[in-house]
């Protein structure tokens, strides 16, 4: 099984950072429990949304999919697919945040 960090936190004596994954192994038995407990660390489950901090949304795994799509499309690209998203109010929030160009973030909001 394996955790993804929610807090950066020491273990085992090696640093992580907030989206870190851990694998059990890294871990004594009751550390992970321990860990879990005080939000430090959560279950991973990959087929699960993924949790964006902030309070922002989570987004599913089409959801994130088409973020990689914006972030990774030359600007003129990106504000296409942001207008065939428009119903998706999560996405488009997220979106805003994650990318940095200007006029993706004006798309995002119009």
């Amino acid at each position: 099984m394996s955790y993804k960090v929610i807090h950066p936190c020491r273990i085992s004596g090696r640093n992580y950072e907030q989206g870190d994954t851990l694998q059990e192994e890294v871990m004594q038995p009751f550390e992970a429990a321990r860990l879990e407990h005080y939000g430090m660390i959560r279950k991973s489950d990959d087929s699960a949304a993924v949790v964006i901090y902030d309070g922002l949304p989570a987004l599913n795994g089409s959801q994130i999919q088409t973020l990689i799509n914006i972030v990774s499309s030359k600007q003129a690209e990106a504000i296409k697919i942001i207008e065939d998203i428009r119903e998706d109010s999560d996405l488009l929030a997220v979106t805003a945040k994650a990318d940095p160009r200007d006029k993706i973030k004006d798309a995002c909001k119009s």
